[in-house]
């Protein structure tokens, strides 16, 4: 009788936490700063059983925490309480929060020193293929083929203005 009452205690007990496990492993919990409603923690489903980001304290985040939680940022759009993380966006900002947070998902700031942008150096590489194309076809058409190289001293002029060296 005691082995079938300890085997029954034991059962339940490894029910309770496997139960409360998995609880675990499907669950966020939010916790935010939003002082004006009395539910300062928020309980939200997971997409898949996992057990990162089961609890995540929000009060100090900042736009680039954002961009490291991307999977509890979802679930929020997605349940419709994006605005609990008012207090990480862009007061300034007219978008709604979904939006916002939507945007910090795609583009994540950086907290690295401002470089030129990759579009900025292709264009600066471009124009300078540009100009030297520009510089070989003056060169081609002022010398026609079998003739000396004798630019006129007004051609000269114009081009050292349009192509400085």
């Amino acid at each position: 009788m005691k082995l079938i009452r300890r085997l029954f205690k034991t059962f339940v007990f490894l029910s309770l936490v496997g139960g409360w496990t998995l609880a675990a492993a499907s669950l966020h919990v939010v916790l935010t700063p939003d002082a004006s409603t009395r539910q300062k923690v928020i309980v939200i489903p997971k997409n898949e059983l996992e057990f990162r980001d089961t609890f995540v304290d929000t009060r100090n985040w900042t736009l680039v925490d954002v961009s490291a939680h991307p999977k509890v940022v979802q679930r929020l759009i997605d349940t419709g309480k994006s605005d609990r993380l008012a207090h990480v966006l862009d007061a300034q900002n007219n978008l709604a929060a979904s939006i916002q947070l939507t945007d910090a998902l795609l583009n994540p700031p950086s907290t690295r020193p401002a470089e030129k942008p990759d579009v900025m150096k292709k264009a600066e590489s471009w124009l300078e293929e540009m100009k030297q194309k520009a510089r070989d076809t003056v060169e081609t058409s002022v010398t026609p083929p079998g003739r000396p190289v004798e630019p006129a001293p007004e051609k000269t002029k114009e081009r050292s203005k349009l192509f400085p060296e």
